[in-house]
């Protein structure tokens, strides 16, 4: 797995941040050819047994697995050459 810095389009393979705190673009009109959904999930916890939820973070996902055409500023390739972005 290695950074890429970037900011140019291309398939994302992972959830997409919603903008907040992280730089990313969404390319366009989202396309009709997938359902998208936004989602809040647990970002960040205390540590320790009780695991209390610190930091939630908004994201976008297409319910079957399909790609995601964003301009992040960077993301990170992985070894079978998939596009991931971190929360």
């Amino acid at each position: 797995m290695h950074e890429v810095v970037s900011g140019e389009e291309i398939q994302i393979h992972s959830v997409v941040p919603i903008p907040e705190k992280f730089p990313v673009k969404l390319a366009g009109e989202i396309p009709e050819r997938g359902e998208y959904f936004k989602e809040i999930l647990p970002n960040d916890f205390e540590h320790g047994n009780e695991r209390i939820v610190r930091e939630f973070a908004k994201v976008l996902f297409e319910r079957n697995g399909k790609t995601i055409s964003c301009q992040p500023q960077k993301y990170w390739r992985v070894g079978n050459g998939e596009n991931i972005l971190f929360l």
